[in-house]
């Protein structure tokens, strides 16, 4: 009996092991990273954005896609950037006569 069961278990084992599955096709080995096709981007996030993650008010994380730009504001001619942080820790920028 117990030789039967072992020897059931054995050849359902390597009737699993010769099979291979495949979840997906193999990718065309044509592909460079000259392709016009494929777009690379960062995070999910399009040409020109980038990812900005923050915690909402009850502790879940959210992303969103923004535009890449500096983190700085530039000013017209006349005016300077004043930064300073207000009373509950945020930081305020704004464009001030000279």
């Amino acid at each position: 009996m117990r030789l039967t069961i072992l020897a059931t278990a054995a050849v359902f084992g390597l009737a699993l092991i010769a099979r291979s599955p495949q979840a997906a096709p193999l990718a065309p080995r044509d592909i460079s990273a000259g392709n016009a096709a494929i777009t690379l981007v960062a995070d999910g996030c399009g040409p020109g954005f980038h990812p900005r993650h923050w915690r909402g008010p009850y502790g879940r994380w959210h992303v969103e896609c923004v535009p890449n730009r500096p983190p700085y504001r530039i000013c017209p001619p006349g005016l300077r950037l004043r930064t300073w942080r207000g009373p509950y820790g945020h930081w305020h920028r704004r464009c001030v006569p000279i």
